[in-house]
């Protein structure tokens, strides 16, 4: 690790490898979300339309796009998957600096999820605004593209904090020598 971070620079090197677990965590995610869609939709139909001919849509879990326009939502469940994705990827690799136990590695972006549906229960917050209710698909802010900006950007902030937190927690580890 150190010939490694020598070579390539202590900084580069915390950047480089939190993009890197990221991305792959995240395109893990929208991948198996992607298949999944595409394996359930050649068994089964994705809208039976004789049922949603009379009906009044209230975007609730983006039904619109999923009526009308499947791969839309196809789409917009596999944005959700890769934005979910990369939080708990991140998650996990910071939290991998604190602890070498294999187990909390991995539990901890499970355990951070249901603490944020947890706390976001006991304020009291409507389901509509909810990070974690969002990220699945299960609230509609307005419209599924607002709805996919609003999981963008707030997804594209926790990302940049807890990056920031990791670079600097590994880079001073790294000068201090505690890691090898």
């Amino acid at each position: 690790l150190i010939y490694i971070a020598a070579r390539e620079g202590r900084r580069g090197y915390c950047i480089i490898k939190y993009i890197v677990t990221v991305l792959s965590g995240g395109v893990v995610i929208a991948l198996g979300t992607a298949l999944t869609l595409a394996l359930l939709s050649m068994s089964f139909p994705m809208v039976d339309m004789a049922e949603y001919q009379e009906t009044a849509f209230s975007d609730v879990f983006h039904e619109w796009s999923a009526v009308y326009h499947p791969a839309a939502y196809c789409m917009i469940q596999t944005g959700l998957g890769l934005f979910r994705g990369m939080i708990w990827s991140g998650m996990a690799l910071f939290v991998s600096i604190f602890t070498e136990d294999p187990f909390v590695v991995i539990a901890s972006p499970y355990v951070g999820n249901y603490a944020v549906g947890h706390f976001s229960r006991l304020l009291h917050l409507n389901n509509e605004y909810r990070i974690d209710m969002i990220l699945i698909g299960r609230s509609v802010i307005h419209s599924s593209l607002c709805t996919m900006i609003i999981a963008f950007i707030v997804t594209m902030i926790l990302l940049f904090v807890i990056g920031v937190l990791f670079t600097n927690k590994v880079d001073r580890r790294l000068r201090d020598g505690t890691i090898t």
